[in-house]
């Protein structure tokens, strides 16, 4: 057959029919051939680190022929590697020709052995860079530097920054301490890669990187976050609160600006203390392909940066999944972080107590506040203070963070208005049945619903959520101290004593409010064979009169054997004494460790 080679003669439609699955179709008519009209081509491209089973069906077509076909069948089965484009059908058109087409596609995770071959050569030659620069790297006092020391050190080393203390490797995704059953957890192989590998460019130069920590407007936006394969929902539901006041976000790093040698410094609120962890931008990815952990809609850095340094701080990524919202709150703020479970406050209080609660939180003192909706049936791992499985008619997606950016309570309703960033395309139509015999209802309130909100009738809000955080964000003054308990036996006896080494002494020259927190050292990676343990810690505040030379109680707070407590105080002027307690009871080691220095740290 001789077809037109004329490129502007043929036509070719092309359509993604799943993700990273695309179809292209091709026609080419035929010269001087009087049964034969033209030729379709099919061809399929895979962009993703998939295996596809590939079916066309093309039963129900007439005078028609498929090149290659056996027995005259008119279908063909084809197996597409990742990354292949391959030619699935070739039909031959002959005239009065009816061409009806069926297409069945089968997606699956290559064996690890097919993923590995793929980025082999990549993982030896990190591994060969962690090799060589070890010991040029490991004498840099990284988080003493500012960036521009930091990359001028680099420069004169001509390397990028690989992190020592968080290597890229197997562990920092799922830590080696738990059991073999969990080493399958992930269907891929991890490929270690920097955004320069897996960012695309712009379509006029694919070389052409646009990479940056935050967007054009240099704004963090709360539909930023595209969550990736591990149900680290609290840490994303966390990001995305957060970035309805950008600027909580944008402080948290220590440079703005793209480092072209993978180094990145942000500030994070450990134990009650700021510290500086340091980062490089190795992040894990699905095979050739994008990262497997959260990440931006489009190119920006900062969730990526951000999920590493706390994955460094909990010892790997894994442990994200299983930490509560108002423990990352803490983290990210540095400001006290309160969590209720709905269900456990109305035994308690009644509903208007709990919406005149939010309404002050939300409206009143403009506190970062979080609705926690109910979990789905697999998800109860995740987060155990979850107890309430959420039901399949529910207008949310089980177990994420809504931020709360109103209470209404004017209307003959009172209403939750929450910020609606996460999607799932099942529930959308449920969301709109609602919000439609919502407005009709109520249809004064048409203009103050829009796009990103979802409103809810408080009954309605008691029924899709189990809980809320409430992070006391604000411009406060603050001051940070690190203290110690040291235990102490009484001469001549075998009593022994565990004080605090110091206790803390404050003016205030006019009537204040006032935070005072406790937090004691902890291991974030929860690692059972830790030598830390929790102590019961407890605050007492007293006031002192230098003119009647006496003291009076104040508050105290009951012992709890939790990482920290706090208590809210509207205080007159006048001299106060601050005294963190303990009991002892979890004062030392555990029983079975070996022994260490008995001194617990607080701040």
């Amino acid at each position: 057959l001789k077809m037109q080679d004329n490129e502007s003669d043929a036509k070719i439609e092309k359509k993604e029919l799943a993700p990273g699955v695309i179809l292209y179709k091709e026609y080419k008519s035929v010269e001087n051939n009087q049964d034969i009209i033209g030729i379709f081509i099919w061809k399929v491209e895979l962009t993703t680190m998939s295996v596809v089973d590939f079916e066309v069906h093309l039963d129900q077509s007439e005078n028609i022929e498929l090149e290659g076909a056996v027995d005259g069948q008119l279908q063909t089965i084809n197996k597409i590697l990742p990354f292949e484009t391959k030619e699935v059908a070739k039909v031959i058109l002959k005239n009065d020709w009816k061409l009806k087409s069926k297409f069945k596609l089968t997606m699956n995770v290559p064996d690890k052995s097919i993923q590995y071959s793929y980025i082999m050569k990549d993982d030896k030659a990190l591994e060969k860079q962690i090799k060589d620069n070890y010991a040029k790297l490991i004498q840099i006092p990284f988080e003493h530097l500012s960036t521009e020391q930091i990359e001028s050190e680099l420069s004169k080393l001509n390397i990028k920054f690989i992190d020592m203390d968080f290597l890229p490797n197997d562990d920092a995704v799922l830590n080696s301490r738990y059991d073999e059953n969990m080493k399958d957890y992930i269907d891929y192989i991890i490929h270690w890669r920097r955004p320069s590998d897996f960012i695309p460019g712009s379509s006029e130069n694919p070389n052409d990187k646009e990479l940056r920590i935050f967007n054009y407007n240099n704004e963090p936006e709360p539909n930023d976050i595209h969550q990736g394969l591990l149900p680290d929902h609290h840490l994303a539901s966390a990001f995305s609160s957060l970035a309805e006041k950008y600027n909580l976000i944008k402080r948290l790093f220590k440079s703005e600006k793209y480092s072209p040698y993978g180094i990145y410094q942000v500030k994070l609120c450990i134990n009650g203390e700021w510290i500086t962890v340091v980062i490089d931008d190795l992040f894990p990815c699905i095979p050739l392909s994008p990262p497997l952990v959260s990440r931006c809609q489009s190119n920006e850095l900062w969730i990526l940066i951000l999920e590493k340094a706390m994955a460094k701080v909990f010892e790997c990524y894994y442990n994200l999944t299983t930490t509560n919202i108002a423990d990352f709150l803490l983290i990210l703020t540095g400001c006290p972080t309160l969590y209720f479970n709905i269900e456990d406050l109305l035994k308690t209080e009644d509903k208007d107590t709990l919406i005149k609660r939010l309404k002050q939180n939300v409206v009143d003192k403009k506190y970062l506040t979080v609705a926690i909706s109910k979990m789905g049936d697999g998800d109860q791992m995740e987060d155990p203070n979850n107890t309430n499985p959420a039901e399949d008619d529910m207008l949310t997606i089980p177990n994420f963070g809504y931020t709360i950016i109103d209470v209404k309570t004017k209307y003959k309703e009172n209403l939750i208005v929450l910020r609606k960033v996460w999607y799932d395309g099942t529930k959308e139509k449920a969301i709109q049945q609602y919000e439609e015999n919502f407005l009709k209802e109520n249809p004064m309130l048409e203009n103050e619903t829009s796009v990103g909100t979802l409103i809810l009738k408080f009954d309605d809000f008691i029924k899709e959520f189990s809980s809320f955080a409430v992070c006391y964000v604000k411009n406060w003054d603050e001051v940070r101290i690190r203290g110690k308990f040291v235990m102490l036996k009484e001469q001549d006896t075998s009593l022994e004593l565990t004080l605090s080494k110091w206790y803390y002494y404050i003016q205030l020259e006019k009537a204040t409010n006032i935070i005072i927190s406790l937090h004691q050292d902890e291991d974030k990676s929860k690692e059972m064979d830790s030598r830390k343990q929790l102590m019961d810690i407890s605050l007492t505040i007293l006031k002192q009169d230098s003119i009647k030379h006496e003291i009076s109680h104040i508050q105290t707070l009951d012992f709890s054997h939790t990482s920290n407590i706090q208590t809210e105080l509207n205080l007159p002027a006048g001299q106060y004494i601050i005294l963190p307690r303990t009991t002892g009871c979890f004062f030392g080691r555990p029983f079975d460790k070996p022994n260490v220095q008995t001194t617990a740290l607080y701040k």
